[in-house]
């Protein structure tokens, strides 16, 4: 649960309503929001993960923005804020593009990216052999 002080009500269900997001609203003190899906963690990218552009020059640097990771099917799954392509040209310099359209790094990390299925966000997926990432770019 997040907890927004001061903000404003019609603002939230507004931006809510815009992306479709199911919530449960109750009002003590501030307003205690509680999120479904996946409006928790785009919150979490607007309001935590708002690294300049040029601080993204590796994957680990975009794990590491990507703030609070949250367990999916295909691994641990984050949010940043920006470009997509600008970052995924960022931290695949100087990797090595296959046939395929995946980067492998000088570390053996593989790289690609897509378009979310379902979201449509310009996703970055990061394969570090045992661990994987999907790193959701939010304009």
């Amino acid at each position: 649960m997040t907890y927004l002080e001061g903000g404003s009500l019609s603002f939230i269900s507004d931006v809510l309503w815009d992306h479709k997001w199911e919530i449960g609203l109750t009002i003590a003190g501030g307003v205690l929001v509680k999120y479904l899906g996946r409006g928790l963690a785009y919150l979490r990218a607007t309001k935590t993960s708002t690294k300049l552009l040029n601080q993204f020059n590796s994957a680990e640097s975009l794990i590491e923005g990507a703030g609070n990771l949250t367990k999916v099917k295909a691994g641990m799954q984050g949010f940043v804020k920006g470009d997509g392509p600008s970052i995924f040209k960022a931290i695949t310099n100087g990797g090595t593009l296959s046939p395929k359209g995946y980067y492998t790094m000088p570390n053996g990390t593989v790289i690609s990216k897509y378009f979310s299925s379902t979201s449509g966000d310009f996703t970055i997926f990061i394969n570090q052999g045992s661990n994987a990432f999907k790193i959701r770019i939010i304009p």
